[in-house]
């Protein structure tokens, strides 16, 4: 009785759509074949290899830093890659500019290559920028855990050298604290206060390991979750994993956790991007205040309201302020959108089809590469969900809510949104769905 009078209050609602985006004359040239073959021939044989041929110096750093854009963003390593790593390391405290060390350091990090561990902690040792010095200790902890003591000691060491500094600061305390093994706050009491306050918001849960995609669903202003005709809740499949992989406080790393506020709906220039509708964001500290809270002015204590976004049960809970103190350290420009990337580059990796980003949250999409047009898009699905109702901004939280070694299917959502509407009907649910939603596989 419970499903047939949501499944009509549904069908009920949906039918009063807004506007909607037609999947027809969504094209990229970008996704033909041929264009696709240019790429790929382009990126190894001039990006990367030509340019690893050429001396490294003040007129070809520029080459450097795109190749390694590329490295990192398709996930490259071979001989040719390993002759480039090998001339910036040698060159790396001479005179290189900022940008080449950090591109490098990006690079490296993404592919992660055995072999370089002395070279690295020596880079980490004298390093003095304190993003690239974070860089540098992130790396030799990805490679090497059991020097997490000795990398905390050097973090520490240097932070109080330089007292305040945020960066430093977070990765001090990411090295600290950070742990998939998490005691999750019940999850319907943040559906509840949106309910309350009357926010549409986009959930995206994801998995500790941000390796395997996470889904996104929606929740419009009156409490109600986005469904289909049928009255199945509607579930985007959603990658919050960077090209690099790099955490959450470092630039072009892993979506952070957190808030993000949903400014409205565009459609990027960005070849890599594509044409379909993306959800627009800012991160705490990226604009005014106002835009971030909608609010009236930009004098209120931001912490504070942030915290009210928040259920009692979530305000000690530090991985939801992951944006926040992301956002304060400045990372800017994260959004939710498709991919016209070739998902080739990714065959055998969890998250193929879906490509990762500089940052982003991802969603899944299939393109013609005969014609050019769109076959399938999780990114049209969302933009087309969010926009069921009227308001074209609302919230969009990222959750890591699973420490499942496989991609979310809709299967694990859904138990926490039922638990969710059966508690409206007939009481509070809490904890009784917990273990089977959060547990290990």
């Amino acid at each position: 009785m419970i499903k047939m009078i949501l499944l009509l209050l549904s069908l009920i609602l949906q039918n009063q759509t807004h506007a909607q985006f037609p999947s027809s004359g969504i094209r990229s040239g970008f996704v033909l074949q041929q264009q696709r073959d240019n790429l790929k021939k382009s990126l190894h044989l001039v990006t990367i290899y030509q340019t690893f041929t050429l001396p490294l110096n003040k007129e070809t750093e520029y080459r450097y830093q795109s190749a390694f854009w590329a490295i990192s963003q398709f996930i490259v390593y071979n001989d040719t890659v390993a002759n480039g790593f090998r001339k910036v390391i040698k060159a790396y405290h001479d005179s290189l500019d900022y940008e080449t060390k950090r591109s490098f350091l990006e690079a490296i990090y993404a592919v992660r290559p055995a072999g370089y561990m002395s070279q690295m902690m020596a880079i980490g040792a004298k390093e003095k920028d304190p993003k690239l010095f974070a860089m540098a200790q992130l790396w030799i902890f990805a490679m090497q855990p059991v020097l997490k003591d000795k990398i905390i000691q050097s973090a520490e060491y240097r932070l109080q050298q330089d007292p305040g500094n945020e960066l430093l600061e977070e990765l001090c305390f990411y090295l600290k604290e950070y742990s998939g093994k998490k005691e999750y706050p019940p999850v319907q009491d943040l559906f509840a206060l949106q309910r309350k306050q009357k926010q549409k918001t986009v959930y995206s849960f994801q998995q500790w390991n941000r390796d395997y995609p996470g889904i996104a669903i929606i929740q419009y202003e009156d409490g109600r979750f986005a469904r289909d005709a049928s009255g199945k809740l509607i579930t985007i499949q959603q990658l919050a994993r960077s090209a690099s992989s790099l955490p959450y406080f470092i630039t072009n790393g892993n979506t952070p956790q957190g808030i993000y506020r949903i400014t409205g709906i565009d459609t990027s220039s960005n070849n890599f991007i594509g044409p379909t509708p993306n959800l627009q964001m800012i991160m705490p500290h990226e604009m005014y205040w106002k835009d971030f809270f909608n609010a009236t002015s930009d004098t209120l204590d931001p912490l504070n309201a942030y915290q009210e976004l928040l259920p009692s049960s979530w305000k000690d809970y530090s991985p939801v302020y992951e944006s926040f103190r992301a956002g304060k350290i400045g990372r800017t420009e994260i959004i939710a959108h498709g991919t016209t990337i070739d998902p080739g580059f990714f065959l055998g990796k969890p998250y193929f089809p879906i490509s990762p980003t500089l940052g982003c949250l991802c969603a899944r999409e299939i393109w013609d590469p005969l014609t050019g047009n769109l076959k399938e898009s999780e990114q049209l699905r969302l933009a087309n969900a969010f926009m069921q109702t009227p308001a074209a901004n609302g919230y969009l939280f990222v959750i890591n809510y699973f420490n499942k070694s496989r991609p979310l299917t809709p299967a694990d959502i859904e138990p926490i949104v039922h638990a969710f509407e059966r508690g409206l009907l007939t009481g509070p649910v809490r904890h009784a769905y917990s273990h089977a939603v959060t547990g290990m596989d």
